[in-house]
C-alpha cells in the first residue's frame, strides 16, 4: 500500500509491489484499477 498526497506526486514505479496507491488530494471520491493496481481516492475525511 502507497498513501501519499496526490497522484501527480507518485514518485515510485506504481508496479513495484504496490497493490493499492491512495490519494486524496481532489476530495472527488475514486476508484480505478490500472495494471492490477487499485487507485483509491476517499474524496473526504
Amino acid at each position: 500500500m502507497y498513501l501519499l498526497f496526490g497522484p501527480k506526486t507518485l514518485k515510485v514505479d506504481p508496479g513495484a509491489g504496490i497493490d493499492v496507491i491512495v490519494s486524496g488530494h481532489s476530495h472527488v471520491p475514486k476508484i480505478n484499477t490500472v495494471g492490477g493496481v487499485l487507485y483509491l481516492t476517499p474524496g473526504s475525511a
